[in-house]
């Protein structure tokens, strides 16, 4: 029986199978082994084998894990020389990011870049928030967006509280496996909502006493868009640090902005 995972608990796995039924499911065994790199042996997105449960324990078991075309990884909270999976086999990524409450710094946007980069995943970044800006933050808006547009990428500016820019967001979503990241706070969640009105995903505003985001998605999940193609929402993330790339030569960055993860 072969199915792909939609939701990682880190010890048990919801699988859709090939003919639409939801299996909860769990690794067979010690499942990690000397060429298992990451924290994490299964990640959202991937296409396994599972053998069914029984009478007594109706869990089924995965066997199997089918080799991922790609996958955006990033470096573990807990282990520093590891790596952590964050999701497998998409077509492209969004950052979600925000120029106001909170701040995005331009440091975690392009640690995620480069980590897309490396593993072939197209990215796309999604201000959120506009409804909120001011005229610093217009100025800083028209800023990245030469920027970034400049070397191939593409910005989108988003309220996911007035509901603007969501067609743009949603043709850009269409028939497209999407990993869907951002710092805690930036609106993942809302825009979510939107995307998929009936699933009713817990929101919470920025703390009024720090500024930053706080988590209201526990475990990456990946959910059917019902106008095609699926979306992969992720825990807010403080850092995203970089791992598994070696160095090339010495090359010019430009000056970051303090970060604020």
């Amino acid at each position: 029986m072969r199915g792909q995972v939609y939701k990682s608990t880190g010890s048990w796995y919801q699988v859709r199978t090939e003919d639409g039924k939801t299996l909860q499911a769990r690794i067979k065994g010690k499942f990690r082994t000397e060429e298992i790199t990451s924290t994490n042996p299964v990640a959202v997105g991937d296409w396994v084998d599972l053998e069914p449960g029984s009478d007594n324990d109706p869990a089924a078991t995965i066997t199997v894990i089918h080799d991922r075309h790609n996958n955006i990884n990033r470096q573990s909270p807990a282990h520093r020389m590891q790596q952590h999976i964050v999701a497998s086999n998409v077509d492209q990524s969004v950052m979600v990011a925000t120029l106001r409450e909170p701040r995005t710094s331009q440091g975690f946007i392009d640690r995620f870049l480069i980590s897309c980069e490396a593993n072939h995943v197209p990215a796309i970044i999604v201000l959120n928030k506009s409804d909120l800006y001011r005229s610093r933050e217009q100025d800083k808006h028209a800023e990245w967006k030469a920027m970034y547009e400049s070397i191939g990428y593409r910005l989108l500016a988003v309220s996911g509280k007035n509901n603007e820019g969501m067609e743009e967001l949603r043709s850009m979503l269409k028939d497209k496996v999407t990993l869907m990241s951002g710092h805690s706070g930036v609106g993942k969640s809302t825009l979510i909502n939107l995307l998929v009105p009936e699933l009713g995903l817990k929101t919470q505003d920025v703390s009024g006493w720090s500024g930053k985001g706080m988590h209201t998605t526990t475990f990456a999940e990946m959910y059917d868009l019902p106008f095609g193609g699926k979306i992969i929402d992720t825990p807010g993330m403080r850092e995203f640090g970089i791992v598994a790339l070696q160095r090339t030569g010495r090359v010019a960055l430009p000056k970051l902005d303090e970060p604020n993860d």
